[in-house]
């Protein structure tokens, strides 16, 4: 059953029908279309009226949902279609032509009431400016609209009430001010500036798209329907307000120029629900700096871009937040995601099929990304996920993989918007809990070193011959010293990232610059390896000094106790120059226990670079690294002050390897290239439960070697049996 009202007179009553007989053609306007209903069944009905329940709209009503039947003035409409704004008043009521001054005289008359202003008949010239105030309900029924002249405008300050159809046309201007009342700025379409859907290659209807959505997504709030506009030219400008897809369906904005910005976006701004197909670049952004900007891009599709999904014009727009949120990015064989430069960008959930050689370049600022899931169709030595040069990278929970075996690099490093060298201002790149796949190429670029590199937890797919970190001939000798003398941080997590021939923990290359698979065998790669309670340590202490066997591995060690607040000890111990190479890195690693509950600041050092850590109770193999040049330090030393009255650490084993390592054993497992080679230096003493990997083991041969009593060399045998 449907409620309908019966207008007698002035007066409205609201009657429960069930259905109508004999009535012929009736057209109503519902939405954006016109239905037209025919009865021709005579079906016997009944009716039953409300009386009392009326309602007066005034001797000035002339309702368009309305028609006389039966020509005795009782007219009939469908309440869903009353207005919800006072009376309606019908602007044809105040002049005998449809233009600006008839529309002035119905507002004159209305004056302060609220009321629906109706505009209907057509063409409504405007050759002098209006004002419809905010008390107005401005409502236009379809196929009518304010041809607006040249000079001439319509400022709006209250709600607008149309369909998906054109209210707006000419060349004058149509201004929403709703600064006066937040809470009555409409949702605005583009169709009420014309424009139209489909996939068409009519240049006509394109540019008037462009113009149409150009001067809908300046009032701040804009709804695009379901639906494909083509456009060739730029949408200019969003300043601020939401711009929304709604509908079951995507709504799409394409064209077919590759030389066309498809959206450009000026100010604070929401973005949701919409595609961005083809084109130069989907959306340019340039807010001048304004500190206050946030602009918020969230379950947006962007494909096929010559250049890019997002671009900027940094360092123009620095002082941006920019957010990216279940977004999805389909590039072309050219095109990359993103080229971002502001202060923060951060992409949540995001999903990226990369078809060109980069996919993200980090410009400059800080940018975090969180869930990204990634998959490459193709790769080689020269394709990239990332392109960083950024002060700050973080990369997490997120996956990098590629049809089939291939892969490629997660990150190239480049220089930092600000020097990575400055201490005043670190330079980061953080990856953790990720899944990459590398083929064969490495996981990592540095171009120029970050201050602080860290990858934490992070799992290999499908490796077989992946690589680490490669470090370029050109990074000069200065920056990687830097990199250790003061930040330096290279710091492996729980998992290796790759499988294959070389690991994670490899930092020496085995690639040349151009990638290309070296001949030079894999050599062991630890230098020194002494227990610290063996000869040759040196130092100074105020605590207790005693030797004992570390607990975990029974190699000698130290155990310091303090008898009184403030006590302190360093062990040292100058290596020979010999045992270095020049601009080479290095790795300093140490076991320690503090069996103390309060927790210890400790200090770990080789040669210029020192590490702080604080330890609660427990185990810990602490690491720093060190870029060693000829003529530098090489003492190798641990420190502790400010014990407490009955804090005790203990000390095992101090090493120190070519390249990087994160050993987390207090065994340590050793890479050499041939079956028979066992590693032999004086400063090196091996303990029971080091290991030799052969790296060129073939059938029948071992997995490696195993040291079976400490010494120097010790006691070795060979385990892991390959059948022939």
């Amino acid at each position: 059953m449907q409620f309908f009202g019966v207008k007698i007179g002035k007066k409205v009553t609201y009657v429960p029908m069930l259905f109508f007989c004999n009535i012929d053609v009736q057209k109503v306007a519902i939405g954006v279309s016109v239905v037209e209903k025919r009865m021709t069944k005579l079906v016997i009905c009944w009716m039953f009226l409300l009386i009392g329940i009326q309602g007066s709209f005034g001797s000035e009503v002339n309702n368009p949902m309305t028609e006389d039947l039966d020509g005795g003035g009782c007219s009939i409409f469908n309440t869903s279609d009353i207005i919800t704004s006072g009376p309606w008043v019908d602007a044809r009521n105040y002049g005998v032509v449809l233009d600006d001054t008839t529309i002035s005289s119905a507002l004159s008359s209305i004056g302060s009431s609220e009321a629906t202003l109706l505009i209907a008949g057509g063409a409504w010239d405007i050759s002098n400016s209006l004002t419809i105030p905010l008390n107005i309900n401005l409502r236009f029924e379809y196929g009518s609209f304010l041809d607006i002249d040249s000079g001439a405008s319509v400022e709006i300050e209250g709600k607008v009430d149309a369909g998906l159809y054109r209210i707006f046309s000419g060349d004058g201007d149509v201004i929403f001010n709703f600064a006066c009342k937040a809470d009555v700025s409409p949702y605005l379409y583009p169709q009420w500036w014309g424009a139209v859907t489909g996939d068409t290659s009519d240049v006509a209807v394109m540019n008037q798209n462009t113009a149409a959505l150009s001067e809908a997504i300046k009032w701040g709030k804009t709804f695009l329907a379901d639906g494909i506009y083509k456009v060739n030219g730029t949408i200019d400008y969003l300043y601020y307000g939401k711009f929304v897809g709604v509908g079951p369906n995507r709504s799409i904005i394409k064209t077919d120029d590759t030389s066309v910005t498809l959206l450009n976006v000026k100010g604070e701004a929401l973005v949701r629900d919409i595609g961005f197909e083809g084109g130069n670049i989907a959306v340019y952004t340039s807010t001048n700096n304004v500190d206050s900007t946030v602009i918020k891009f969230e379950s947006c599709r962007f494909e096929n871009q010559a250049s890019s999904g997002f671009d900027d014009d940094s360092p123009l727009s620095n002082s941006t937040i920019f957010i990216l949120t279940d977004c999805e990015f389909i590039t072309s064989a050219t095109g990359a995601a993103l080229k971002m430069g502001f202060d923060a960008t951060v992409l949540r959930d995001c999903a990226i099929s990369l078809n060109s050689p980069v996919g993200i370049v980090a410009k400059r600022g800080t940018m975090r990304i969180q869930g990204l899931r990634g998959i490459a169709s193709n790769s080689d030595h020269d394709s990239r996920w990332i392109e960083n040069h950024c002060l700050h990278l973080l990369v997490e929970d997120s996956q990098f993989l590629s049809v089939g075996d291939s892969g490629r690099c997660v990150i190239e490093n480049y220089e930092s918007a600000r020097r990575p060298n400055d201490p005043g201002v670190p330079s980061e790149v953080l990856v953790r809990n990720c899944v990459i796949q590398v083929g064969d190429n490495h996981a990592f670029k540095l171009y120029e070193m970050p201050n602080c590199f860290i990858l934490q937890n992070n799992g290999p797919y499908n490796c077989t011959t992946g690589y680490g970190i490669y470090i370029d001939n050109a990074v000069s000798s200065e920056s990687k010293y830097n990199f250790g003398v003061y930040f330096g941080i290279f710091e492996n997590g729980d998992k290796l990232p790759l499988f294959g021939s070389a690991e994670m923990t490899q930092l020496t290359n085995l690639k040349d610059a151009n990638f290309n698979s070296s001949i030079t065998p894999l050599t062991t790669d630890m230098i020194f390896s002494m227990g610290s309670g063996d000869g040759g340590w040196g130092g100074f202490q105020s605590a207790t000094r005693s030797y004992i066997t570390f607990p975990y591995n029974g190699i000698a060690g130290r155990q310091y106790d303090a008898t009184a607040d403030g006590q302190y000890f360093v062990l040292s111990w100058t290596l020979p120059s010999s045992l270095f190479t020049n601009n080479t890195l290095y790795t300093a690693v140490f076991d320690v226990i503090n069996n103390s509950d309060t927790p210890k600041k400790v200090m770990l050092r080789l040669g210029g670079n020192r590490k702080e850590f604080v330890l609660s109770r427990g185990l810990y193999t602490l690491s720093t690294p060190y870029f060693w040049r000829t003529g530098d330090d090489t003492t190798a030393q641990f420190e502790v002050y400010n014990m407490m009255n009955g804090d005790s650490l203990q000390l095992g084993r101090y090493r120190i390897f070519k390249g990087n390592h994160a050993v987390e054993s207090v065994n340590t497992v050793l890479y050499g290239n041939t079956s028979s080679s066992v590693p032999s230096s004086s400063y090196i003493k091996f303990q029971k439960g080091d290991r030799i990997i052969h790296m060129n083991a073939s059938a029948g041969g071992y997995v490696g070697r195993q040291c079976t009593t400490a010494g120097t060399p010790g006691t070795w045998r060979s385990f892991g049996s390959i059948a022939p």
